[in-house]
């Protein structure tokens, strides 16, 4: 019995840690954008401010799950009777709480905000993971991909 409870708290652990978030840099495609004919304007950063990316919506989600289901399991194994009720629902709600917040911490990432003026003389903002990392007054390509991927890059042309 105890070595399916490790087997549980393993299992669960590791599915949580899997919930890392996605990398989302000026340098970073998804398997979609490989391929993409993208629209590509040149600017200058203007401003550049650091952000918190959160990858969750703060639904409950596989975190939260999981880490009920390994709670039950682990607070089922406490007590016995209708003892072992009690803990495995307490196990699950303290467990769930638990995979929530882990889910939603591996999910958050630092980023920066970017406003660039374009060569156009228009303004856009752009958010995107830290990497690379653009400072103020530097030329940068901003390459719009698509409806939902837009980023910018060092203009290293000259």
């Amino acid at each position: 019995m105890k070595k399916n409870i490790v087997i549980a708290a393993l299992v669960g652990v590791s599915l949580l840690t899997s919930a890392c978030a996605p990398k989302l840099g000026g340098n970073d495609y998804s398997v979609r954008g490989v391929g993409q004919v993208s629209q590509t304007t040149r600017g200058t950063v203007i401003a550049a401010h650091p952000i918190s990316i959160h990858g969750k919506d703060g639904n409950l989600g596989a975190g939260g799950i999981l880490g009920g289901l390994t709670g039950a399991v682990l607070g089922s194994t406490i007590g016995g009777g209708k003892g072992r009720l009690v803990t495995g629902a307490l196990g699950a709600l303290g467990g769930g709480a638990a995979g929530h917040v882990i889910e939603q911490k591996l999910s958050e990432q630092d980023g920066m905000e970017y406003q660039v003026q374009t060569d156009r003389g228009e303004t856009l903002t752009i958010a995107q993971g830290a990497d690379p990392m653009m400072s103020v007054g530097q030329r940068v390509l901003i390459i719009q991909g698509g409806p939902d991927r837009s980023r910018i890059v060092p203009d290293n042309t000259k």
